[in-house]
């Protein structure tokens, strides 16, 4: 997903959300500089983890869009 509107920065956004939510992604700049500002999501856990883990990244996006 393009997260530029909360946090230009992929990596800074990254890191803050394992930090505040132990929620893990994968900054997009890795994978070239067209998806900088793009994290990317593992979808292979247990529908109750991954429904949890998605719970945890609204309330964190959320956060940053008040703050």
């Amino acid at each position: 997903p393009d997260v530029s509107g909360v946090n230009r920065d992929s990596m800074r956004f990254a890191l803050d959300l394992l930090d505040q939510e132990q929620v893990v992604v994968v900054p997009g700049i890795g994978f070239g500089g067209s998806t900088k500002g793009f994290v990317r999501i593992s979808c292979t856990l247990d529908a109750e983890r991954l429904t949890e883990a998605m719970d945890r990244l609204e309330r964190f996006i959320n956060r940053q869009m008040k703050g």
